[in-house]
């Protein structure tokens, strides 16, 4: 019979890569996959870091919208008619005449001893 060519070490041999040629064709596919699996996680890291950035940019635009409006409030708060107005609300008035108080001459600390 034809056993003689169906056996094992007849089919290695008859193989169409020898066994060096195959370990270097899987050596290389288990780059290109490693590659490949590094690429894809630097990628997906730059996106999660865009959109991080694209938050923090959206932040401080709301904060400098939200300063203009306080600073704004401020200066309605600070004008003279303003505390006037809110000086009388709270039952302030205006003085009718000036008071002077005169006050006797304090002599400086270096002097007191202090």
């Amino acid at each position: 019979m034809e056993d003689r060519h169906l056996s094992l070490p007849h089919c290695f041999r008859r193989s169409i890569w020898p066994l060096r040629d195959r370990r270097t064709i899987w050596a290389v596919l288990a780059l290109l996959t490693l590659i490949s699996g590094l690429y894809l996680w630097q990628a997906s890291e730059i996106a999660a870091i865009r959109h991080h950035i694209q938050e923090l940019e959206e932040e401080r635009e709301y904060w400098q919208r939200r300063n203009v409006e306080l600073r704004r409030e401020i200066t309605q708060l600070i004008s003279v008619a303003a505390l006037t107005e809110r000086a009388k609300a709270l039952g302030f008035a205006d003085p009718e005449a000036q008071i002077y108080i005169q006050l006797e001459e304090v002599p400086p600390l270096e002097a007191l001893g202090r």
